[in-house]
C-alpha cells in the first residue's frame, strides 16, 4: 500500500483544476497530466506501507485529527518544481495555513515511532497537476501559466482528513479512500 493522509478535494474544485489542465495541455511537451479523479492534496505522504501497519496509522491519525481544529483551504494559481526551462512538475498553489503545518509536524511525530522517516524537504502545500520527463524543455508552458494570473480554483473548510492508498496504473495513479477522520473543535493545546 502507498499511504497518504490527505485533504479530499471537492468536485467543483476538481472540475476547475481539470479545466485548467485541459486549457494548458497543448503548451506542454511530454507531459503526464493528472486526470480529474487523480487530483490529490496530501498533507503527509507516508509511502509504501505494509497492510499490517494500517490500523496503527489509523489510530495515530484518529488521535491527531481529534486534536486538530477545522481550517480553510484556498487553491489558486500555478507553480512548478524544477527550472522554468526544464520543470519536472506543475502544481496548483495552496495558501499555507498554520493548521496544515501543525498537522504535518504532529503526524510525523506520531508515525516516526513505526519506523517511517520524515522527508528532509520542507512541506509545501500544493496539488500536482502534471509531471514531465527530465530534460524536456517546457518553458512555453511555464510562460503560459505565468500569464494565467488571478486564477481561482476554490476555497472550502476542512472538517476531516482521509487516508488514501495510491496505486500506479497504466493511465496514471488511482486513489482509494481507506478511512477518514473528523477534525476536533478544540484545536491543539499550545
Amino acid at each position: 500500500m502507498n499511504i497518504s493522509l490527505a485533504i479530499t478535494i471537492p468536485d467543483e474544485t476538481k472540475r476547475r483544476l481539470a479545466s485548467a489542465i485541459e486549457r494548458h495541455a497543448d503548451a506542454a511537451v511530454k507531459a503526464r497530466w493528472a486526470e480529474r479523479d487523480q487530483l490529490q492534496f496530501p498533507i503527509v505522504t507516508v509511502g509504501e506501507t505494509a497492510t499490517a501497519f494500517l490500523p496503527h496509522l489509523s489510530e495515530a491519525f484518529t488521535g491527531l485529527c481529534a486534536e486538530a481544529k477545522p481550517f480553510p483551504v484556498h487553491v489558486y494559481g500555478f507553480g512548478f518544481f524544477g527550472s522554468k526551462r526544464f520543470p519536472h512538475s506543475v502544481w496548483a498553489a495552496v495558501d499555507p495555513v498554520e493548521e496544515m503545518f501543525e498537522i504535518y509536524d504532529r503526524a510525523w511525530r506520531r508515525i516516526e515511532q513505526f519506523g517511517f522517516t520524515k522527508p528532509t524537504q520542507e512541506f509545501r502545500p500544493h496539488i500536482i497537476l502534471g509531471t514531465f520527463r527530465g530534460g524536456v524543455k517546457n518553458r512555453n508552458l511555464i510562460d503560459e501559466l505565468d500569464a494565467d494570473t488571478d486564477i481561482e480554483f476554490g476555497t472550502w473548510q476542512i472538517t476531516r482528513l482521509a487516508i488514501y492508498d495510491c496505486r500506479e496504473k497504466k493511465r496514471g495513479r488511482s486513489y482509494r479512500k481507506l478511512d477518514q477522520f473528523p477534525l476536533g473543535i478544540g484545536g491543539y493545546a499550545r
